[in-house]
């Protein structure tokens, strides 16, 4: 990972889950500029700029002792502050947009989402920030039948947000599915799109050959 981020940028996300011994070992790298691969016992020099990310006070953790004051100290050159979701909730529409387009890459024909699901996600909190909202478009984009996202394909904690979608308690239910439903319509899905080539069905299912097999026969699909 050092070798090919030499004379660039690496971005570790979640910093402050580091164990104490990768915090030790990133210090070291920080203040020499050095690293060595396991097993060899040779100093290799890298030019790297560090970029970190986490959702934690690491101030707290620091005074906690679950991180290395040193190392804080050394990451704490320039601070960015990005308020949660639920603060610029103007983000939402260009996130939902971008996530949207990278599951079209995958599928025949170009998702949409319904005005009133777009003011569900607008009036929900987002307590996990924009990876809850990257889960809620994957889960929309599997339940959807038409390339359609409405109210109905949403959690129901964000669908109740909405006064609207208060209405028709039943078909709000029904949209909730067991989670072997929803990975038979997804794995269907993604075999109907790879034209029922299950080696490239399960290249982008990220399963096996085998596994794949397996499940479309207990669903009933000739293979």
């Amino acid at each position: 990972m050092l070798a090919l981020a030499h004379k660039g940028t690496l971005f570790l996300d979640e910093i402050g889950e580091l164990s104490p011994e990768v915090q030790s070992s990133l210090l070291r790298v920080l203040e020499n500029q050095t690293y060595r691969r396991v097993g060899d016992k040779e100093e290799i020099t890298v030019d790297v700029r560090f970029i970190c990310a986490t959702n934690r006070n690491l101030l707290e953790e620091v005074k906690a002792g679950r991180f290395s004051e040193a190392l804080y100290h050394r990451l704490n050159v320039f601070k960015i502050d990005i308020p949660p979701l639920r603060e610029r909730r103007e983000d939402i529409p260009l996130l939902v947009e971008h996530f949207l387009g990278r599951a079209c890459q995958r599928e025949p024909a170009a998702l949409r989402i319904t005005k009133k699901a777009m003011e569900c996600l607008m009036n929900y909190d987002w307590p996990g920030n924009i990876r809850e909202l990257q889960n809620v478009i994957e889960r929309g984009v599997i339940l959807s039948e038409n390339k359609l996202i409405s109210e109905r394909e949403l959690p129901r904690e964000i669908s109740d947000v909405s006064p609207d979608a208060r209405e028709n308690t039943p078909e709000r239910e029904s949209a909730f599915l067991p989670l072997s439903e929803m990975e038979k319509r997804y794995i269907l899905k993604v075999f109907r799109h790879a034209e029922s080539n299950r080696i490239k069905a399960s290249e982008i299912l990220g399963i096996s050959r085998k596994t794949l097999y397996r499940k479309l026969k207990s669903y009933g699909e000739k293979v």
